[in-house]
């Protein structure tokens, strides 16, 4: 008598057809998975959750699209924004030379980048507040009668030269009709313009 294998005896083992398994509140579902009901719709696909905070306008990061690279400003304008920025910082000779050198090997499909870059830094930076003018102080006119005034400077200069001089004395006595002399007549002619003003 010979021994069955292994493979010989499972193959004779009888095998019974397995059910499908029953969800409990799912007879639809159920169905389905059986191919019983064909006329119950197949369940609609789930959409996905949305994040908290996140509107129905809100793209999600799978539907983002990059935005389409900006026009090439040229290199002029990139200068003066660069050249601007650098005023505002304060930068060095090194830094705005660096500045050009970097704009000027900026290849054409960057430069708008590059742009809106430093359109975006100006703003930002905090502007110096404008300096009031400064004026000068506009000098108070004196009263007529001060010391300073031209005319009273005049008086005291011809009064100090008329009391030491007797043909000024002499003159004045006279009530005009006699001639000063020549210091005095000078002194006493800038005295007159002077209170004449």
């Amino acid at each position: 008598m010979t021994v069955p294998s292994l493979m010989e005896r499972l193959k004779a083992v009888p095998v019974a057809p397995v059910a499908p398994q029953t969800l409990h509140g799912a007879t639809e579902k159920n169905d389905i998975l059986r191919g019983e009901n064909a006329s119950v719709a197949p369940v609609a696909p789930v959409a996905p959750k949305k994040e908290r905070g996140q509107s129905e306008n809100q793209k999600s990061p799978s539907d983002w699209t990059p935005s389409p690279p900006a026009p090439d400003p040229g290199i002029a304008p990139l200068l003066a924004l660069a050249m601007a920025l650098c005023d505002r910082t304060g930068a060095s000779d090194k830094a705005r030379q660096d500045w050009r050198t970097d704009i000027e090997q900026t290849p054409p499909g960057l430069r708008g980048d590059l742009q809106r870059y430093l359109q975006s830094q100006l703003p930002m930076q905090a502007s110096a507040p404008a300096k009031a003018p400064v004026q000068t102080p506009v000098p108070k006119p004196l009263p007529k009668f001060h010391v300073a005034q031209p005319w009273n400077v005049a008086d005291r200069t011809y009064q100090a030269h008329h009391w030491s001089c007797p043909t000024c004395k002499a003159a004045a006595r006279s009530g005009g009709h006699s001639a000063r002399c020549t210091e005095g007549q000078q002194l006493h002619s800038a005295y007159e313009q002077a209170a004449a003003k």
